[in-house]
């Protein structure tokens, strides 16, 4: 348990670095509690086994792996994207005021 809080720590802490945002960061956790919560509800509620095994807790760094980097791809694209947009639309402005 002391390894996921670690791990999750880490990711927050590089998330808050590279995106600047405290939010984004939380919400990965975020996320990946709430998947790890309804997988354990899943295993002990629905399929009635009344134990959750330990080797179930090692996802835990999978999905904040795969949730951290489905976050910066996701952002890597919104910015390109800005700049994109903000390149198109500075030519706009430009072919508009030379006419």
């Amino acid at each position: 348990m002391l390894l996921i809080i670690m791990a999750a720590a880490l990711i927050i802490g590089i998330t808050i670095c590279y995106l600047r945002s405290i939010t984004i960061a939380l919400m990965i956790i975020t996320g990946t509690a709430l998947s790890l919560g309804t997988g354990c509800f899943v295993y002990n509620i629905i399929y009635r086994i009344p134990i959750f095994p330990f080797l179930n807790l090692m996802s835990a760094f999978i999905l904040i792996g795969i949730g951290c980097d489905d976050i910066f791809v996701f952002f890597d694209t919104w910015d390109q994207e800005k700049l994109e947009w903000l390149r198109k639309y500075q030519d706009k402005l430009l072919a508009e005021n030379t006419n």
